[in-house]
C-alpha cells in the first residue's frame, strides 16, 4: 500500500522541479500543474480503497510507530477534503494554463504547488509541531500569492495577512509549547491520550490559544478581518485559490485538535461560528465591491461549519464536512466566473453583463444558488440537516440570516442579468472549466449519499476520539 508520505513527497519534487524546469523553459512551466495535480490524484485514488472501508492509512519515519516517529494518518475525514483538495487544484491548473499564469510564472507555480503542499500537509499530519511548520508553509506562499502582483491593495491584503497570520502562529505555538511540557511528545493520538496530565485550567488557556492561532486560517471571528482586503487585493486567480482550497485547511485543523486532541471547545466553536456567520453576513449586505462580497460570503460560510461542528452531534458534524464541500466547488465557480466576466468589482461594473457573457454570468447564478441550499443542488440537503441539528434558540437567528443571503444574492444576480453591459471581457476556453466546475455543483446532488457515507465514516473518528487514538498508536490499520 501506497505510504501518504508519497503525496506530499511528490508536491515537494514538483515544486522543485518547476523551478528547475522555469530556467531552461519560462513558457512551459505552466504545463507541470496539471501533470502534479493529476499524479496527485491518482495516488488519491490508490490510498482510498483502505480508507473507503473504514480504516486508516498511516505513513511514519524512521520504521519506528508513534509516538516515537513522525506520523501522517489518512482518515476518512481527510480523504474526503484531500479529494476536494486536490480535484479544485487541478481544475485551477487548468483554467491558469487558459487564461495565463501570473507572470513571473517561473514564481508562481512553485508558489502554488507549495501552497497546496501546505495544505495537503496540514490535513495529513498527526503531530502537533509538524502542523506549526505545514502551517508556515502555507502562510508564506499564501502571502507571497496575495501581494504577487505588486500593486497596492495586493501588498496591503498581503501585509495585514502576514501580521495577523504571524500573530496566530506564533500563539499556536504557545500552544504546542504548553502541551508538550506537561505531556513529554508531540503527538496528536499521544497527546490527545495523555491530555489529562495537563491541570484543568492551563488545558482551558491552551484550547483559546489554539483557537486564536488556528482561527487564523479557518476564516473565523474575530481572528478573519484579514479576508477582505487580501481577497480583493489579490489577484482574482489567487481569490479562486484562497476561497476555495487554502481556507480547508484551517478549518480542518482546527477541528481536528480540537475534537482529536483537546476533546474540548465545542462551545466556544459555536458560539464563535454564530457571531462570524452573523457578522460577515451583514457585512456582505452592506458591501458593494464583488471580490469583498464573496470574501465576507466566505467568512460566513466558515462560521456556519463551525456552528455544525460546534453542535458535535453525528448529524451536524456530517453537515459540517458537506458545507466545506459545497462551499468549496461553489466559491470556484464564482470566482472563477468573476474573474472570466470582468476586471472591475463594483455592482455597476458588472450591471448586464450576464446578457453578454451568459455561461459565465449562468455558471455563476447556479454556483449561487447550490451555495445558498436551493431545491436540486446539495446545499438544499446539507443546510436541511443542519438545520434540524440546530439547538432550538439559534433556528431563528441563522434563519435570518440565511434570509440575508439570499437579499444580496439576489442584488447580485438581479444587476447581473438587468440593464446594459458596461464593459466585459471572456476567453471562450475558460468557459469550458467553469462548465466543469457546474457539473460538479449539479453532480454533488446526485451522489449526495456517497458523500455523505464517507462523511458518516469522518464523523466516527471525531465523535469518538478514542478510535483515532487506537488506530494511530498500535490498536491496528
Amino acid at each position: 500500500m501506497v505510504s501518504p508520505t508519497l503525496l506530499l513527497a511528490s508536491l515537494l519534487s514538483f515544486a522543485f522541479l518547476s523551478g528547475l524546469i522555469g530556467i531552461r523553459f519560462k513558457r512551459g512551466v505552466a504545463y507541470i500543474l496539471p501533470i502534479v495535480f493529476a499524479v496527485t490524484l491518482g495516488l488519491l485514488i490508490y490510498m482510498s480503497r483502505g480508507v473507503l472501508d473504514g480504516g486508516f492509512l498511516q505513513g511514519f519515519t524512521g520504521g519506528e510507530r508513534p509516538p516515537y516517529s513522525i506520523n501522517l494518518v489518512l482518515t476518512p475525514f481527510s480523504l474526503l477534503i484531500l479529494f476536494l483538495v486536490h480535484t479544485l487544484s487541478f481544475l485551477l491548473s487548468i483554467h491558469l494554463l487558459i487564461r495565463g499564469v501570473p507572470e513571473p510564472a517561473t514564481k508562481f507555480v512553485p508558489l502554488f504547488i507549495l501552497n497546496i503542499l501546505g495544505v495537503s500537509s496540514i490535513i495529513l499530519t498527526g503531530d502537533l509541531f509538524n502542523l506549526f511548520v505545514f502551517l508556515e508553509i502555507l502562510s508564506i506562499s499564501s502571502v507571497s500569492l496575495i501581494g504577487f502582483m505588486r500593486d497596492g491593495k495586493g501588498l496591503e491584503g498581503g501585509l495585514k495577512y502576514l501580521i495577523v497570520g504571524g500573530v496566530g502562529s506564533s500563539l499556536y505555538l504557545l500552544a504546542v509549547i504548553i502541551l508538550y511540557k506537561y505531556t513529554g511528545t508531540l503527538n496528536m493520538a499521544d497527546v490527545g491520550m495523555r491530555i489529562g496530565e495537563v491541570p484543568e485550567g492551563m488545558r482551558r488557556f491552551v484550547m483559546l490559544l489554539i483557537i486564536a492561532g488556528l482561527g487564523v486560517e479557518a476564516e473565523i471571528f474575530p481572528f478573519n478581518m484579514w479576508v477582505p482586503d487580501a481577497y480583493q487585493g489579490a489577484d482574482t486567480r489567487v481569490t479562486t485559490l484562497l476561497a476555495s482550497i487554502t481556507s480547508k485547511a484551517g478549518m480542518f485543523g482546527l477541528v481536528r485538535v480540537l475534537f482529536t486532541v483537546l476533546g474540548a471547545g465545542m462551545n466556544i466553536l459555536l458560539y464563535l461560528g454564530v457571531i462570524t456567520f452573523v457578522i460577515s453576513e451583514l457585512m456582505a449586505l452592506k458591501t458593494k465591491n464583488i471580490k469583498r462580497v464573496l470574501a465576507y460570503s466566505s467568512m460566513g460560510q466558515a462560521g456556519l461549519a463551525m456552528i455544525a461542528f460546534g453542535i458535535n452531534t453525528a448529524a451536524s458534524i456530517a453537515a459540517g464536512m458537506l458545507l466545506m464541500i459545497n462551499h468549496a466547488v461553489s466559491k470556484f465557480v464564482m470566482f472563477g466566473s468573476i474573474e472570466v466576466l470582468t476586471d472591475r468589482f463594483g455592482l455597476d461594473d458588472i450591471k448586464g453583463i450576464g446578457l453578454k457573457s451568459p455561461v459565465p454570468a449562468w455558471s455563476f447564478l447556479l454556483a449561487t444558488l447550490s451555495l445558498l441550499g436551493f431545491p436540486f443542488f446539495i446545499g438544499f440537503w446539507v443546510k436541511l440537516n443542519l438545520i434540524f441539528s440546530l439547538k432550538p434558540y439559534l433556528l431563528v437567528p441563522v434563519l435570518l440570516i440565511f434570509a440575508v443571503e439570499i437579499a444580496y444574492y439576489t442584488r447580485i444576480l438581479w444587476t447581473m442579468f438587468s440593464g446594459e453591459a458596461k464593459m466585459g471581457k471572456t476567453l471562450a476556453g475558460s468557459s469550458a472549466v467553469l462548465l466543469i466546475g457546474v457539473v460538479i455543483v449539479i453532480a454533488l446532488a446526485f451522489v449526495y449519499p456517497y458523500i455523505l457515507n464517507l462523511s458518516v465514516k469522518g464523523t466516527s473518528e471525531l465523535l469518538f476520539r478514542g478510535l483515532y487514538i487506537y488506530r494511530v498508536l498500535g490498536g491496528g490499520l
